[in-house]
């Protein structure tokens, strides 16, 4: 392949190229005048479990052993709100394997809620 047509080809990639890089979602919310903008933190994950459940962490645990991307969980995950979580991610997720394993977590069945945490 000539150099031209490698040059040619590198122009028509490049804007492809740089939609497939990560870009942070913005969040906010109105206050005031004004508005409060809001980070994904993209380390944790938060779940609230269903009502009712007699071994929470147990429920939790058994559900995350198969979803790639998910640290273990303990006690220490357990949030003051009742139900809620805070499962970590592994150190450097890809944003495709943390939205896989963030719908993974939020279709099951001990799961009523999972979704990202804002700061």
């Amino acid at each position: 392949m000539s150099r031209l047509h490698l040059i040619f080809l590198l122009i028509l990639f490049t804007p492809v190229l740089m939609e497939a890089q990560e870009s942070p979602e913005r969040w906010s919310y109105p206050y005031g005048e004004g508005r409060v903008s809001l980070i994904e933190d993209n380390s944790l994950l938060a779940v609230k479990l269903i009502a009712g459940l007699e071994d929470e962490l147990g429920s939790l645990q058994a559900e995350l052993r198969s979803i790639r991307g998910v640290m273990k969980i303990d006690d220490r995950n357990r949030q003051e709100y009742p139900r809620l979580w805070y499962v970590p991610l592994v150190k450097g997720i890809r944003p495709e394997v943390r939205q896989q394993a963030l719908e993974r977590i939020a279709a099951a069945t001990v799961v009523e809620f999972a979704g990202p945490i804002l700061g």
